[in-house]
């Protein structure tokens, strides 16, 4: 499962933009996980994240 740290997400959206399965969205200006059961654990979002602020767990 896909974890945002919403004190690190500055919403820059480059999460969303990498996430290939579309678990992500911008809300009030930071990402949240939208669509859970769709994270293959692939990594593309941590890895775009220029803060560090998205962890996986599980």
């Amino acid at each position: 499962m896909v974890k945002i740290n919403k004190r690190l997400c500055a919403g820059c959206g480059n999460c969303v933009e990498a996430c290939p399965f579309g678990v992500l969205q911008i809300k009030d200006g930071k990402a949240v996980v939208v669509e859970p059961e769709k994270c293959q654990k692939c990594g593309a979002c941590m890895s775009a994240c220029p803060n560090n602020a998205i962890k996986m767990e599980g």
